[in-house]
């Protein structure tokens, strides 16, 4: 009978681990605990991110290879947005779940029909870490789930770090030069190049010099020219346009550039449609749509016009120096203010050296 009964309590035991046990895995109790990262992997081995959003549209794929990003059709991405990305993934830490349930995923907006974003990290063509993430969970907080657990966590990242337009990926600095690399400038007939023999002044502009001939009494304006080499160092586009969009914008262009750098030249061509900038340059297959204060600022520093300035007048010419001297003495002395008892009475007949006059003898004293 006690054997049975030891029996028995062994076969509760075990239904009640197995019981556990499916209770676990149907709770999706597999995450990892509070505390630790929420993902686990290696950011140097991560080699392909897919971003996808609700519905149906198609996911914005991100590939890195020979080290450099690149967007699905090979353009340059924006290499330290990703690294950004990556380092705050690897950076989430997994919280107190706020549900453990399958059912509830649907109200978090978690399960696989219906997420907000879903982030997948491969390396060598093998996915190793896929994140879900759904509706809000306060200030910029997100409820979010691992692929392989129900366990829902709070996390900080949003939508809005997980953009699903390519060009939001793109790397906007593309048409940047360095300011070092550029060695001349040409608008139309006027041509200037970097004066080697004076190096840049303490505010770092650069002197430059041409061959042009000018019009009589203009000369180089220094400073014109710079604020155009810092508007081609610092420009940044908007978007990458196909070639229809392009031509209308580019058939009469507004400004025409060409930049000489160390290694090449390169001509940009600048116009507008409509509301839309668009840009060309002779470097590069694309165009490029401009945001139209970069647009702006770039066609009116590019002027030849506003490359010139008009040359001092010269100097008058001074009075000789002991001249100028004396004068300068004069009005000192006529300047000067004199102090009572200071004053003294014209000379006299007779007192032609200027010395005070004789004492009035004493009257005489009259005898009884």
């Amino acid at each position: 009978m006690k054997k049975a009964i030891r029996i028995l309590a062994v076969l509760a035991v075990a239904q009640i681990l197995l019981a556990a046990l499916a209770l676990s895995k149907h709770h999706g109790l597999s995450g990892p605990p509070p505390g630790k990262p929420l993902l686990s992997f290696d950011r140097a081995q991560i080699d392909q991110i897919s971003l996808q959003g609700p519905g149906k549209a198609q996911p914005v794929v991100l590939t890195r290879k020979d080290g450099q990003w690149r967007t699905a059709d090979g353009f340059p991405a924006d290499s330290h947005k990703i690294e950004r990305l990556l380092e705050k993934l690897s950076s989430l830490k997994a919280g107190l779940p706020v549900s453990t349930s399958a059912a509830a995923l649907t109200r978090f907006k978690l399960d696989e029909a219906g997420f907000e974003r879903k982030i997948e990290l491969s390396a060598a063509g093998k996915p190793v870490a896929t994140l879900l993430l759904g509706n809000g969970a306060g200030a910029r907080k997100t409820h979010a789930r691992r692929a392989d657990s129900n366990q829902v966590v709070a996390v900080a990242l949003g939508a809005y770090d997980l953009p699903l337009k390519t060009s939001d990926w793109q790397d906007k600095t593309l048409l940047q030069l360095n300011k070092d690399d550029i060695a001349g400038l040409r608008i139309g007939d006027l041509a200037v190049s970097r004066d080697e023999s004076a190096p840049a002044d303490a505010d770092g502009l650069i002197a430059w010099k041409t061959d042009t001939s000018l019009p009589p009494g203009k000369i180089l304006n220094q400073k014109a020219i710079n604020e155009a080499v810092n508007a081609l160092t610092t420009l940044r586009f908007s978007e990458v346009l196909d070639d229809k969009a392009a031509n209308a914008a580019l058939d009469n262009p507004v400004l025409s550039l060409e930049v000489t750098r160390r290694q090449g030249k390169r001509r940009y061509q600048l116009g507008k449609h409509k509301d839309q900038w668009v840009l060309k340059v002779s470097d590069r297959k694309e165009r490029f749509k401009l945001p139209g204060y970069a647009a702006t600022s770039l066609k009116e520093k590019c002027q030849r016009s506003h490359w010139l300035m008009d040359a001092p007048k010269p100097a008058e010419t001074s009075k000789p120096e002991n001249a100028a001297a004396d004068e300068a003495a004069s009005k000192s002395r006529q300047a000067e203010p004199k102090s009572p008892g200071d004053e003294s009475e014209p000379d006299k007949p007779g007192n032609q050296t200027g010395s005070p006059p004789s004492a009035k003898p004493p009257a005489a004293r009259s005898t009884p």
